[in-house]
């Protein structure tokens, strides 16, 4: 009996090969979140590192009946977390119905030959 599970072909229960194709997956880390919102006050379009939500008080002025993710650190938090990235970002200054853009690319390595991984 052969079963293949990702990188083992498994062929009986004590012996298995290994597929020399498939490279290990590195360990990234899932519990780090990452909140993009407008918050009262903090750093512009800037990405600020905190641990708890006595931080988030501190940087950006703590939970805003006007913020959806003010709400959202506190339940993270809350609810174990213990390292999140907030970035501040404020409209552009066109009115109640103006459209407010912001976004954040994850780059890995080290600059200048750091590689971008994803951009929300």
């Amino acid at each position: 009996m052969e079963i293949n599970y990702a990188s083992r072909t498994y062929l009986s229960r004590r012996l298995y090969r290994r597929n020399p194709q498939r490279r290990p997956h590195h360990h990234v880390a899932t519990s780090i979140a990452a909140f993009i919102d407008f918050f009262r006050e903090g750093p512009l379009n800037k990405a600020v590192q905190i641990f708890g939500m006595a931080d988030f008080e501190r940087e950006f002025g703590g939970l805003d009946t006007r913020s959806e993710a003010s709400y959202a650190v506190s339940q993270f938090f809350l609810n174990g977390g213990s390292e999140a990235w907030v970035i501040r970002t404020a409209h552009d200054g066109g009115g109640l119905n103006a459209l407010a853009t912001a976004g954040v690319t994850i780059k890995k390595g080290t600059i200048p030959a750091a590689v971008d991984i994803m951009t929300v």
